[in-house]
């Protein structure tokens, strides 16, 4: 399975220039120091997190094809989903990493939408995601990423069309890189049950699956996590012991 080459590019600018990447949810992973000489600091004690996640019509084939088949994670076909997890696990990781002054949810694609928490478990539906585009560099545009004690997840597969990868690396350097903000890239493979569309520059896309496959096919997506270093690795080591935890 060939992969759009504009995405490939930008996965690894974001890895050599940022935190890192890992693709197994199950074992992730320490987070990276930037330097043993670093003093470590103290999560900050009241973050402010929000969430981003993409609903363009890419990403559906992660989620499940109905309100009504979520029996412990079995959604016809793509039992036990990596995607499913993460989002089960994604407000109490931001919680138990200090975000006391409270979690912002929100979903992107041709537009950004304030959710509630109750629409944010809608996005475990596949007919949830129904845009056509995701350009994240209008995220990054949003006032609440790369500023103060702010911590930004930005969930997504990294299908951007060729117009707008410049403005999201030349957004991701001015506002966050040069504002002393860390970025963590991880890839995560999960199950999957949809469309892709990524296959070339020519927007083709074809049906997969990965109900009989082993985990080397499945599908990436993946987490842009923005804020500083600290909150980043407070977050991700969370998040590790919830994934574990639901692994079990």
């Amino acid at each position: 399975m060939r992969f759009m080459k504009i995405k490939i590019v930008l996965i690894v600018f974001l890895c050599i220039i940022f935190v890192g990447c890992t693709q197994d949810i199950g074992s992730l992973p320490d987070a990276p120091i930037p330097s043993v000489k670093d003093i470590p600091e103290p999560k900050t004690s009241k973050l402010s997190a929000h969430i981003f996640i993409d609903s363009s019509e890419s990403m559906a084939g992660y989620a499940m094809p109905c309100g009504t088949c979520m029996d412990k994670f079995k959604n016809y076909g793509v039992p036990d989903s990596n995607y499913y997890k993460l989002l089960h696990a994604l407000p109490e990781a931001m919680l138990t990493a200090g975000a006391y002054n409270g979690i912002s949810y929100h979903v992107f694609s041709s537009n950004i939408e304030n959710i509630s928490l109750y629409n944010f478990k809608n996005t475990l539906r596949s007919d949830f995601y129904r845009g056509l585009t995701s350009p994240i560099d209008e995220v990054i545009d949003n006032p609440n990423v790369c500023k103060g004690d702010n911590l930004t997840v930005i969930i997504t597969d990294l299908y951007q069309k060729e117009s707008y990868v410049e403005p999201l690396v030349h957004k991701l350097t001015k506002k966050c890189v040069e504002g002393r903000y860390a970025i963590g890239v991880w890839a995560i493979i999960s199950q999957f049950k949809g469309t892709i569309f990524d296959l070339d520059l020519e927007d083709s896309s074809m049906p997969y699956s990965t109900a009989d496959k082993q985990e080397d096919e499945y599908k990436l997506f993946y987490l842009l996590v923005i804020g500083k270093h600290r909150d980043i690795k407070a977050f991700y080591d969370n998040l590790s012991k919830l994934i574990q935890f639901l692994n079990q």
